[in-house]
């Protein structure tokens, strides 16, 4: 059998392209597997199992059509995994002049409904007004409204298009099935549509679980530095939960890295530590006992996966299915969205009581078998058949 994975990026260092390359380690075992996508970073060094990867960035939509149909052809594709389900990618996959008889598998790698977030975030929209989070109405009233729709409709579109002319949609969890059912108003299609989770990183799947003995009072964060993800929160749990003998790290950049330094030295919050971007931040989650993760709404975080396999405690809202499914049955502690006195009594809870830490740990390893690269990508080959 020969796979084609399409993406909007690869290769790369995001969620999206780390977690095609692990399942293409361990397919690549099994099949012939290929990428196709819209740009990425030559630079990064993908799995040695892709037979070839093409990126056709630049390209009009009719080279793309192009080039993409020449591909399934010559290489026999057997069957197309579209990642991500993005509008642009998905309407070069189902380009009414692709081969037939190809099945087209699409992954949607965040929670339903995320683009009428993410709408909020586009620069376009983020410059309208200084006061947009404010005056949200009166910015509809002056246009955003059509754009709103524009924006969001598309991907409504596409996300029907890959639910009603391929063969399977894939959710990220079971909880986001119903969700993804109802908001784009497929329920005449819901036995397409399934869940397959994400795999641990190929590299951090092999590691043995560090031993308790060797871990250090630390605290981390791994992710990026930007608005959503609300790190400045992490700051004021640590400025009301520190203790002498705890450290933070914060690990990862982004655009508000100056502000977030700014705060710490601003409002006096010691021991914590701004680590920067970290190809491999193994090093980190090795050593920490506690992991947080405040973000405003997440799909299925890979800090996550990382932090259950190294034993770090995981303290996250509860802002997702894809979050719940993670951390609950002792993956964690999941604290109601925006409970800040909640959640930072549960940092504290934690770092007070040894004895729960370090049950916690034991629980949090043992659950990450649940996302190792031969588990998830046994449930793959039963998919693919």
């Amino acid at each position: 059998m020969n796979i084609l994975f399409v993406l909007n990026s690869f290769p790369g260092l995001g969620g999206i392209e780390t977690v095609t390359d692990a399942l293409a380690d361990f397919l690549g075992d099994h099949f012939k597997i290929y990428a196709f996508s819209f740009g990425g970073d030559p630079s990064v060094e993908v799995s040695s199992k892709f037979e070839k990867t093409f990126c056709c960035a630049g390209g009009s939509f009719s080279g793309n059509c192009r080039m993409y149909n020449d591909i399934l052809g010559d290489y026999r594709i057997d069957v197309v995994i579209n990642q991500g389900i993005y509008p642009h990618t998905t309407k070069v996959v189902f380009n009414r002049r692709r081969p037939s008889g190809i099945k087209v598998i699409s992954v949607l790698h965040g929670m339903p409904g995320y683009e009428k977030i993410q709408f909020w975030t586009l620069p376009s929209v983020v410059n309208a007004s200084p006061c947009r989070k404010r005056f949200r109405t009166i910015l509809f009233k002056a246009g955003l409204f059509r754009k709103y729709n524009r924006y969001t409709g598309r991907f409504r579109r596409y996300y029907r298009k890959a639910a009603i002319k391929g063969d399977a949609v894939l959710m990220l969890t079971v909880g986001y099935i119903e969700q993804f059912v109802k908001e784009y108003g497929l329920e005449k299609y819901r036995n397409r549509i399934s869940a397959v989770e994400n795999p641990l990183p190929a590299s951090c799947s092999a590691l043995p679980v560090p031993d308790w003995d060797t871990k250090k009072n630390n605290i981390v964060y791994v992710g990026r530095l930007s608005d959503e993800k609300r790190v400045d929160v992490v700051l004021d749990v640590w400025r009301e939960a520190s203790r002498p003998d705890w450290h933070l790290y914060i690990v990862g950049d982004g655009p508000e890295m100056s502000a977030l330094k700014e705060k710490a030295a601003n409002e006096r919050i010691g021991n914590i530590t701004f680590a920067g971007y970290e190809k491999d931040p193994w090093k980190y989650y090795s050593e920490a006992k506690i992991l947080l993760l405040t973000s405003r709404f997440e799909g299925f975080p890979m800090c996550l996966l990382e932090a259950l396999k190294s034993g770090a405690v995981p303290v996250s809202y509860d802002v997702s299915a894809g979050v719940r499914s993670i951390l609950e049955d002792g993956g964690g502690m999941l604290v109601e969205k925006d409970d800040f006195k909640g959640f930072v009594g549960a940092v504290n809870r934690l770092m007070d009581d040894e004895v729960l830490l370090r049950q916690m740990s034991v629980a949090a390893s043992d659950k990450s078998r649940r996302y190792s690269l031969e588990t998830i990508g046994g449930q793959w080959l039963q998919l693919l058949g």
